[in-house]
């Protein structure tokens, strides 16, 4: 037990690498490279008395046809190339987000980045549902030896790059194995978000499993806290089909947030559209940043970093088109001094010369994969 302040960041090969396993190829998270070569055809798993057979069902083939038509005609390339640099979720969002600015662009842009997000939505909700949860879950052990190598809730924040809900479930799943960690989950609060700026919402179903609500006063919290700089596919707002998807971006200062514990596809709210409070994989997503109820996670960032001496970071590459991360890593450890240790848990070595140009922390260990750190 450490009287260290510890920050756990995670990244999509945090996810991935629960759900990686065998016999499950179209049904993995969907990651950047090769997203599209891997997710133009969706695919229904069957059995067959030779085996396992997947049946195209062809409904993303809708819009990605659409997609790479579009990229074809604009940008001059295909999108769904394998192993192709185009074939990036990453580069293809960036570029429909700055063609909305394009008054030639705007809605065709529009109707194409709603389309893709709500596939982007769909896959998530359908892959991370497989994955159950238990002690062997990668992600669940260590934020475990996290929670047991500090000395209180407190000492742990949890900053997820992820849209997905995987950091929630595990520290729901370790409460109800341990009892004694019941308060170290406190939903929603633990988002320290601004409580005027979020409604709860429930679904009507009963049987559908939703998380507890907590009471706690944001400004008093005991809980771990969950940190998502690039928001959260349980974070929504509607959205009016008359309505610009831009206008609708910049305004999402109030949002909802919904008491799923899966998440469902094509969430709606009272019959109505919505669309995920979510920062898109842009260079400069300062003006989205700032105009929108995230503002307040990266503020809170900014906050739990300066205070932190040990930094874990688990399936996070800290991508170049993710500046502001960067920048916002390196300015606080170069004014802070407090970092005494960076843990680093990543299959690709590449990334320890990265991250700490960002951190600088005297002491760096280096792990594989999560097997050996815990």
């Amino acid at each position: 037990m450490t009287n260290k302040k510890t920050c756990l960041i995670i990244g999509a090969g945090a996810t991935f690498a629960d759900a990686n396993k065998k016999g499950f190829r179209y049904e993995l998270p969907p990651l950047d490279k090769n997203f599209f070569w891997n997710h133009h055809i969706s695919y229904s798993y069957s059995k067959a008395k030779d085996g396992k057979t997947y049946k195209a069902s062809g409904w993303n083939s809708f819009i990605m046809y659409d997609l790479n038509n579009y990229f074809r005609k604009k940008y001059g390339y295909d999108i769904y190339t394998k192993d192709s640099p185009n074939d990036s979720l990453e580069k293809v969002l960036r570029n429909l987000y700055t063609d909305i600015f394009i008054a030639e662009s705007t809605k065709e842009a529009e109707e194409l980045l709603v389309g893709l997000m709500t596939l982007l939505n769909n896959l998530i909700s359908t892959s991370t549902a497989r994955i159950k949860l238990s002690m062997r879950n990668k992600l669940i052990r260590i934020i475990n030896k996290l929670i047991n190598d500090c000395k209180s809730q407190e000492d742990l924040t949890i900053i997820s790059y992820n849209f997905d809900l995987q950091v929630e479930k595990s520290l729901h799943y370790i409460a109800s194995v341990y009892p004694r960690f019941k308060s170290y989950f406190d939903f929603p609060n633990c988002y320290c978000l601004p409580s005027n700026s979020y409604k709860l919402t429930a679904p009507k179903n009963d049987n559908s499993k939703i998380f507890d609500s907590g009471k706690q006063d944001t400004r008093k919290l005991k809980s771990i806290k969950i940190l998502k700089p690039h928001g959260s596919l349980n974070w929504f707002s509607l959205y009016p089909a008359k309505s610009s998807l831009l206008t609708h971006i910049i305004k999402s200062k109030n949002i909802m947030i919904s008491r799923r514990v899966l998440l469902t596809k094509n969430l709606t709210f009272q019959g109505e559209k919505t669309f995920p409070v979510v920062i898109p994989p842009l260079v400069n997503k300062g003006t989205f940043i700032r105009s929108t109820v995230i503002n307040n996670v990266w503020n809170k960032m900014r906050n739990e970093l300066k205070k932190c001496s040990r930094l874990v970071v688990y399936g996070y590459s800290c991508p170049e088109a993710d500046t502001e991360s960067f920048n916002l890593l390196s300015q606080v450890f170069t004014e802070s001094r407090l970092i005494k240790e960076l843990d680093i848990i990543n299959p690709d070595p590449s990334i320890i010369t990265r991250l700490q140009d960002a951190v600088r922390s005297p002491i760096i260990h280096y792990y594989k994969n999560a097997d050996n750190y815990a």
